[in-house]
C-alpha cells in the first residue's frame, strides 16, 4: 500500500543518514576516508527526489482530489515528513565534523571541488525542503529546537570575540552549525524566485493560518 511504501522510504532514509553520520564520526570528519559514502548519498538523493515529486503532485497536496487524495496527503505528512528531522540533524552534524577536521588539519578543498560540493548541497537542500513542507509545523519545530541548542553557544562566542580568540576547530564547527541551520531554514521557508516575483510558498502560508498549530502572535 501507499502508506507502507512511505514508511519504508522513511525507515531506509533514516538508516542511510544515521549510517553516514556514524561513519563520519568514525573518521573524525575526514570524509575522504568514509566507506560507502557515495552510494548512500545517491540513495538519499533518490529518496529526496521522490518526496520532491510527490510534494509537487497537485492531486496529492491540493486537497481537491477527494477523500482518497486527502488520505494520501495525510500519509505523506505523517509517514514521510518525519524523515526531515533526521536529515537536518545528520547533515548539520556531518558538516560540523568535516569543518572541524579541515581547520584542525589546515586543509582546504580546491576551488572546483568546493563549487561542486556547494552546488550539490543546494540541490539536496531544495529537495529536502519539499520533504519538510509535507509537514511544515513539525519541520519548523525541529529547526527551532536545533536553533535553541545552537544560539547560546553562538552568543557566548560573540561575547568573547573581543578577547581576540583565534579560529579553532571548535569555533569553526560552531559557525558551520549556524550556517547549515540558516540554510535549512532558508530553503524550507523560501523559494528561489530568480526572474519571478518573490512569494511565500503556499504550504508555509497554509501552515501559518489561524488554527494551524503555530502561535501567530509569536
Amino acid at each position: 500500500s501507499f502508506s507502507r511504501y512511505l514508511s519504508a522510504l522513511c525507515a531506509i532514509g533514516k538508516w542511510l543518514l544515521e549510517t553516514s553520520l556514524s561513519e563520519c564520526k568514525r573518521v573524525e570528519g575526514d570524509t575522504e576516508l568514509m566507506e560507502g559514502v557515495d552510494w548512500r548519498n545517491d540513495a538519499i538523493a533518490q529518496i529526496l527526489q521522490c518526496s520532491d515529486a510527490m510534494n509537487g503532485d497537485y492531486w496529492l497536496v491540493s486537497g481537491t482530489g477527494g477523500q482518497e487524495a486527502a488520505n494520501a496527503s495525510q500519509a505523506l505528512a505523517s509517514m514521510l515528513a518525519p524523515l526531515y528531522g533526521p536529515y537536518c540533524l545528520c547533515r548539520v552534524q556531518m558538516s560540523c565534523l568535516e569543518e572541524h577536521f579541515m581547520v584542525k588539519e589546515e586543509a582546504d578543498l580546491d576551488e572546483i571541488r568546493e563549487e561542486i560540493s556547494a552546488f550539490g548541497l543546494e540541490e539536496e537542500m531544495a529537495s529536502a525542503a519539499s520533504l519538510g513542507r509535507l509537514n511544515v509545523i513539525a519541520s519548523m519545530t525541529t529547526l527551532s529546537g536545533m536553533f535553541q541548542q545552537c544560539m547560546p553557544k553562538l552568543m557566548a562566542l560573540f561575547d568573547s570575540a573581543g578577547s581576540g580568540s583565534e579560529m579553532s576547530p571548535e569555533i569553526a564547527a560552531l559557525l558551520e552549525e549556524a550556517r547549515m541551520l540558516l540554510l535549512c531554514a532558508g530553503h524550507l521557508l523560501t523559494d528561489d524566485c530568480v526572474g519571478e516575483t518573490p512569494s511565500i510558498p503556499e504550504s508555509v502560508i497554509h501552515a501559518c493560518q489561524p488554527g494551524s498549530g503555530i502561535d501567530n502572535d509569536a
